[in-house]
This record gives C-alpha cells, structure tokens and sequence, in this order.
C-alpha cells in the first residue's frame, strides 16, 4: 500500500509539473508549420512559424484566411515560449512593442509595459492561471481596472484549440482552432 501511495505521489507532482507549463513549443515547432483559428464574428487568420530570428527570438506571421499564402497582416517577434516581443501592422504600419514581454505565456503574476510609438508607455500587470486543459488569465491596467479577460484550452504544442476573452472595450470573443500542420 505504501508504494501504491509514492508511486500515486510521484505520478502526480509530474502530472502537476507539466500541466503548469503553458509556453507555446516553439523550439519543437519547425518553420513552416501552420495554425488555423476562427473567431465568433467569423474571422478566420491563419499563423506561419517563419523560423528563428535569433537565439530564442523566433517569426510569426499572420494572414487573414485559411492559408499562410499573399502578404501577411501582421508580422510579430516571440520568445521561445510564446510571449509576444513585438509586432507590425503591415496594411497599418502600426508597431507595438512589450518590454520584457506581453507574459502572455507566464504562470503567475507578470507584469510588463506596452509602448505604441509617439504615445506614453503603459503598465500592466496580467496573471495566468493553469487549468486543467490550458489557462485563465486576466489583464489590468496601472490603476487596477482588468481591461481583457479570458481563458484558452491548449492542444501538446500549446497553440489554442479553443478559448474566449472580453476586453474592456467588446463583448465576449471566442476563438477555435480550425488546423494545425506542424512540421
């Protein structure tokens, strides 16, 4: 009975362990690989892994439809778990930049500042809760007001299969993975 007990222990802790890992793989995902997500107003963008950029600096690209081909709408700079660094507008040319990250693949409290230029840096601070198949999260500003909330099921590369977010601006949005061709 007592081995029965450590080996139920010792399969728990590191069931526990990888379930608290929300990072996107992407040093397990080729370049080339493609994710397909539709939203609930019927938008659907499809992301290309365009490679390693830098050492744990990687390229995403994203195209408005079922396919990573034409020219994308944006293009975006993550780390190797996923965090967004940076990313261009490329219709717009509008850049944004988060310093150290956007934490959006962080367990815990993270707190980081968004700069637009020719606008004033913002605070946040956003916090991920793991669940049982992905993560909770919830943003707030300097002042304390949660400006985007949501929760994200994850598939074993950590790209979304499914979730739903409210910013302080819109309605409920949800999202689900229609494809994904990893390479």
């Amino acid at each position: 009975m007592r081995q029965i007990l450590i080996t139920l222990f010792a399969l728990i802790i590191s069931t526990s362990a990888q379930a608290n890992d929300i990072s996107v793989k992407f040093d397990e995902i080729a370049a080339g690989s493609t994710v397909t997500i539709r939203n609930s107003d019927g938008r659907v963008f499809t992301h290309l892994h365009t490679g390693q950029i830098s050492p744990g600096v990687y390229g995403l690209d994203a195209y408005e439809g079922r396919s990573a081909r034409g020219q994308p709408i944006l293009t975006s700079e993550v780390d190797r778990d996923g965090n967004l660094l940076n990313r261009v507008s490329l219709s717009s040319g509008l850049t944004a930049e988060w310093r150290p990250h956007r934490c959006m693949r962080v367990v815990g409290r993270c707190s980081y500042v968004e700069i637009f230029p020719g606008e004033p840096a913002k605070r946040f601070t956003r916090i991920n809760q793991v669940t049982a198949d992905g993560f909770a999260y919830q943003v707030t500003d300097a002042s304390g007001t949660i400006v985007l909330s949501g929760q994200t099921q994850l598939d074993p590369m950590g790209w979304p299969t499914a979730g739903a977010f409210q910013t302080d601006k819109s309605g409920v949005i949800q999202l689900r993975m229609l494809s994904s061709d990893y390479r």
